[in-house]
């Protein structure tokens, strides 16, 4: 019997060339407007909505008042260190709408002019600021306790996609931000 493998179910596991296959991801597109805050369709979240969310331990705790400005997902490599994921979803919110309550999170500083917020204890990432968007914070959409409700409407950092993640979404790419960046095609037609 191969070390790690405890017979539990009875499924053999995955050779090398399986365990190690590209992958694609297939996200369902949504309306969205690039010039506006995020339309969620049919799922809606009025602006008296409340979404609320925690770290892995629940020290930290947090609630966002209302939909989202945007939601997007970010492929550079400063969010990956950070957050030990391939990709990461992160939504913005004006930073009156977004309290914490519980233990305070910890702050980290990971560039000039980039906060990075997480909990002390368990170190779950928790949130994103930029000097460039001042009154705002990002926060990681799987830290909310329905990250559903969150889709995506743009790829962020996308030239610095993992090269075997192949992601057939359709969702307007860019090389920065939005409002700084090149867009580029569509992965379906690269």
């Amino acid at each position: 019997m191969r070390a790690g493998y405890s017979g539990i179910g009875r499924q053999r596991p995955a050779s090398f060339a399986q365990r190690h296959a590209p992958v694609e991801l297939h996200i369902a597109p949504t309306r969205r407007s690039m010039s506006g805050p995020v339309d969620f369709g049919q799922r809606g979240m009025a602006m008296t909505d409340v979404r609320r969310g925690r770290c892995l331990c629940g020290a930290v705790r947090f609630s966002a008042q209302g939909k989202p400005d945007w939601v997007g997902i970010c492929h550079c490599e400063s969010c990956r260190r950070a957050t030990g994921g391939i990709v990461t979803a992160v939504a913005g919110y004006p930073r009156e709408r977004v309290q914490f309550e519980g233990e305070q999170h910890r702050i980290y500083e990971s560039s000039p002019g980039v906060r990075r917020g997480f909990c002390a204890r368990c170190g779950s990432s928790l949130t994103y600021e930029g000097a460039r968007w001042p009154d705002d914070v990002h926060v990681l959409v799987a830290a909310f306790d329905r990250p559903e409700d969150f889709p995506p409407q743009v790829h962020v950092f996308a030239t610095e996609c993992v090269s075997w993640l192949k992601l057939r979404d359709n969702l307007p790419r860019f090389r920065t931000f939005p409002s700084e960046g090149t867009l580029l095609p569509p992965m379906s037609e690269v």
